[in-house]
């Protein structure tokens, strides 16, 4: 989906974000499943903030002259969402 989203004519020269949501649920599959098993090139371990940032340039590589923007977000912490969007402006903008 994300890689013919990057495609769409119409939205070319528009800034992306990227929200990166369930890093919550991240840390918890990477303690049973190794990234490495499925994507070769990752050497982050159980890092997930590796991980994160691995998946993020997976995505700018779909597009490298296009400006994507990238937002981590924990589910379950609820009082963080105003950040978020917060965040998720700044990096519109």
């Amino acid at each position: 989906m994300f890689e013919w989203l990057v495609k769409v004519e119409n939205l070319v020269q528009e800034p992306l974000t990227l929200v990166l949501t369930g890093i919550d649920m991240l840390k918890e599959q990477l303690e049973h499943v190794l990234i490495s098993e499925y994507f070769p090139d990752y050497r982050g371990g159980s890092d997930p903030n590796l991980a994160c940032q691995y998946f993020a340039n997976r995505f700018q590589a779909l597009c490298p002259n296009r400006r994507i923007g990238v937002v981590i977000a924990d589910t379950t912490d609820t009082d963080a969402f105003p950040s978020l969007f917060k965040n998720m402006v700044a990096v519109e903008s």
